[in-house]
């Protein structure tokens, strides 16, 4: 099914009025109608047939109900209850493209329980469409208001999201706005995606490089992978920059007495420290995360 051809038709179905009445069944029709209610009509639509409980998503089965509401179907080709209910046999049988194409037909016509069920399709990005949230709402408040009643606490439960979501980027924004960094000049410098000039050792850099990649690591498993490596190239990275293996020796010797004082092991913990402020506060994926990522790495290359 064409997507956009079913998104500019879901967009359609919240535009809809109240509904198109069923038409008049014929008796062959309304009987084969109701062995599709018995196999696969919806607890929880009010557009079932009278006396009929409805059979839980979990309880179909598929097959009996494919069967029933296909030829109820073929005798009622308009009937929107009857397509919902042969989407859901469709829908449990991994059918989604026949699902949707039913679903929407019936929405448009202002099926209830038809509408909620693009709005999942919608929520979860199911069958190749990008997830929209907003438009998700919009059919489950839809859906609501035609009276299919689980869709409205659906839909308050995206609002509800929607804005604890808002409350968390509020308080991560007020969180970086107050973070105290060890070394605020090489954290911001390495943020900006630029080297810090320093007259600081050189195997300093290197502690402060590794202890800020670590702390975003304890925050972003997936974006820092190779701190191992990276250790094991801590003296390559030295003698590289020292000239010479011997100089690179004396750099690291020169830090024995902070080393023994602990000031190391503190100016180490301040680093990681700096680095997973920036990953809790700024995010994993945001352009300072990355920059500092991208800076502090090059140092061992």
């Amino acid at each position: 099914m064409n997507q956009s051809f079913a998104t500019t038709a879901l967009y359609l179905a919240l535009l809809t009025g109240c509904g198109d009445k069923e038409p008049a069944l014929t008796p062959a029709a309304a009987a084969a109608v109701a062995q599709c209610d018995q196999s696969a009509a919806h607890p929880d639509d009010p557009d079932k047939g009278r006396g009929v409980k409805g059979v839980k998503d979990g309880e179909l089965n598929i097959v009996m109900a494919a069967e029933k509401c296909s030829e109820a179907l073929a005798l009622a080709p308009d009937f929107s209850r009857v397509k919902f209910q042969l989407s859901r046999a469709y829908l449990a049988g991994g059918q989604l493209d026949k699902a949707i194409e039913l679903l929407t037909d019936a929405g448009t016509a202002g099926h209830g329980a038809s509408m909620a069920y693009l709005g999942d399709i919608m929520l979860y990005g199911l069958a190749g469409f990008e997830s929209d949230p907003d438009l998700a709402k919009n059919l489950y408040q839809r859906a609501a208001k035609a009276g299919f009643k689980p869709a409205a606490q659906l839909a308050d439960d995206i609002v509800a999201d929607a804005k604890q979501d808002s409350k968390q980027a509020a308080e991560m924004k007020a969180q970086a706005a107050n973070v105290k960094y060890s070394q605020p000049d090489f954290i911001k410098a390495l943020m900006e995606n630029r080297t810090l000039v320093t007259t600081m050792n050189y195997a300093k850099v290197l502690h402060y490089g590794l202890g800020v990649l670590s702390g975003v690591q304890y925050h972003c498993p997936e974006a820092v992978k190779d701190i191992d490596n990276l250790v094991l190239k801590f003296m390559v990275a030295m003698t590289k920059k020292a000239g010479s293996f011997k100089r690179a020796m004396e750099l690291a010797a020169e830090l024995e007495e902070e080393y023994q004082s602990g000031a190391l092991t503190e100016f180490k913990q301040g680093a990681v420290d700096d680095g997973y402020a920036v990953a809790s506060t700024k995010g994993c994926n945001a352009t300072e995360t990355k920059n500092l990522i991208r800076v502090a790495s090059s140092y061992f290359q």
